[in-house]
């Protein structure tokens, strides 16, 4: 269960029509799911920022610092996908 969870976690992050991370600004457009939950994610490792970073493949290179300062910006949510 906990790997079919972050095979998940991996393709909902990686999905940059939902989250990514914007090299030249160094900032971050993810999910507003990451903001109504920001408390979850903060428990678990710290930081939204520090969550995501164990996911998201463009962040790779990127130092765990840069990272972490990163500001947040959240992205619309879009609830058509809960009409299927």
């Amino acid at each position: 269960m906990t790997q079919q969870l972050d095979d998940s976690t991996k393709l909902f992050l990686n999905d940059s029509s939902r989250n990514r991370y914007d090299f030249a600004n160094k900032e971050l457009a993810l999910s507003s799911i990451f903001k109504w939950y920001k408390e979850d994610f903060v428990k678990a490792k710290g930081s939204v920022q520090a969550f995501i970073s164990l996911y998201m493949d463009s962040l790779k290179g990127e130092t765990l610092v840069s990272v972490q300062n990163a500001p947040i910006k959240y992205l619309d949510y879009n609830w058509s996908l809960n009409e299927k």
